[in-house]
């Protein structure tokens, strides 16, 4: 219910367009991933990677449930904060992360499960657009 009234809340501000959607780009030679060291997901991630499209790739550990600040999140990717704040806003206007102010902090979170589990994703949306 949530994810269908984002869906419609996005469509009215025209995101679904068809004037706005873009073909993905080729694959990089670098592929960075934040998620969870350990467990299945990462390793469906680097079988699949190795399997069907062998690129080097960087894993960014992180606690893929509950929150974590902004700083936290800078410091892991090693990006400036700005760069880092700017992809969190559109990662927030797309309702898949929100986020939680404490003080000066801003704590982050996942909204969509399915993330952290990129292929199975990625397969349902291109089925659900096909």
């Amino acid at each position: 219910a949530l994810l269908e009234e984002r869906r419609r809340k996005l469509a009215a501000e025209g995101l679904f367009d068809e004037a706005r959607k873009q073909l993905p780009p080729h694959l990089p030679n670098v592929i960075g991933i934040v998620t969870s060291p350990t467990g299945a997901v990462i390793r469906d991630i680097l079988h699949r990677l190795r399997e069907r499209f062998p690129r080097h790739v960087l894993v960014w550990p992180v606690r893929v449930q509950g929150e974590t600040s902004a700083g936290d999140l800078t410091e892991l990717v090693g990006s400036d904060q700005s760069t880092v704040s700017k992809h969190l806003a559109v990662l927030r206007s797309h309702g898949i992360v929100d986020d939680r102010r404490e003080g000066n902090v801003v704590f982050y979170r996942l909204l969509i499960p399915c993330v952290t589990n990129f292929f199975s994703c990625a397969t349902q949306v291109l089925k659900e657009r096909a």
